[in-house]
């Protein structure tokens, strides 16, 4: 979300004294020397009564406070079989989030962690995510990838700070970059996705860079082109990304109990996905949709997408 919050996050500021600092580094020594301190370090703090689940309440395709998004189906899933309610903390994900959510204690898990992220200890990853451009075919464009001439004549939206970012600069298209802000505002009435498609259909952008799952989602009724981005070049430049399960660190028991859930259930976390238009990848090898060999596209990459106008002109639906 003097100050007493962080306006991010809302999040409250702590001061911290000299002797809370001396404390913490008594505590750590205590640790370090007892067995028994390194076992009740590792203490887990999950509610088990519960199926508790940090999200951000306003971020569709993936998690909406009405319970709309994938992610919440999938939440709801686990909840059933675990046997218990499912109770969530509704955050935005802003910087500072993991530290509000889980290492707060407000919650047990957060759902679409991208593997690799150091504040929490990831599950099993349970689909796959990758970076696209969208256009609309009455555009005439055929690019299959940023490198193609004719983007050079285009105006490309981006959202500022994510991977593609890479390739603009790989790809000298500085010039033709229009930048979307990361993070959404509370009061808007449009997610940055959301407007960045609308925008599209609207002719304000000729190109939209952003996350496979919405635009899938924000796609559908627009009679677009969705092409999967390759990898850049650039150390850092990678655009497919498995998506896991985030729990606390330390809390290896819970992780494996999750990870028994989404082997269990990957078939119908699966479906769920689908049903929301995204495409569900390998989640080895070449990212491409499950059931399709890599010999059959020759490809690294998943090919393009046509996604068709819809009867009506109505925006999409929350599902």
């Amino acid at each position: 979300m003097p100050r007493t919050s962080d306006s991010r996050t809302g999040a409250p500021i702590r001061r911290v004294s000299f002797f809370f600092l001396a404390a913490i580094a008594t505590a750590a020594a205590l640790a370090a020397a007892s067995p028994r301190a390194k076992a009740e370090v590792a203490i887990e703090a999950v509610d088990r009564s519960v199926f508790r689940v940090c999200a951000d309440p306003n971020n569709p395709p993936f998690s909406k406070e009405d319970g709309s998004g994938f992610e919440n189906k999938i939440a709801e899933l686990f909840a059933k079989k675990l046997g218990r309610p499912l109770v969530y903390k509704w955050s935005p994900k802003a910087p500072g989030f993991y530290n509000v959510t889980l290492n707060d204690k407000v919650c047990d898990v957060v759902m679409g962690v991208p593997a690799g992220i150091s504040a929490v200890l990831n599950t099993n990853p349970y689909y796959r995510m990758t970076y696209v451009m969208a256009y609309l075919k009455k555009s005439g464009l055929t690019a299959k990838s940023l490198a193609d001439p004719a983007m050079k004549k285009l105006n490309i939206g981006v959202v500022a700070g994510t991977p593609p970012n890479y390739l603009i600069v790989e790809n000298g298209l500085l010039d033709n970059m229009r930048p979307y802000q990361q993070l959404n505002n509370p009061g808007w009435t449009l997610t940055v996705a959301e407007q960045m498609m609308k925008d599209l259909k609207d002719g304000k952008i000729d190109v939209a860079v952003l996350a496979g799952p919405p635009a899938y989602y924000w796609a559908k009724g627009m009679d677009a082109e969705i092409v999967p981005l390759e990898n850049a070049k650039h150390q850092g430049g990678k655009m497919d990304y498995l998506i896991t399960m985030g729990v606390r660190l330390g809390e290896r028991d819970w992780k494996q109990e999750i990870n028994e859930l989404i082997k269990a259930n990957q078939a119908e976390i699966d479906k769920i996905i689908e049903s929301y238009g995204i495409p569900v990848l390998n989640l080895v090898g070449p990212p491409v949709p499950k059931g399709t060999s890599e010999g059959k596209t020759g490809a690294a990459t998943p090919a393009r997408a046509s996604v068709p106008a819809a009867t009506d002109a109505a925006a999409p639906k929350s599902q």
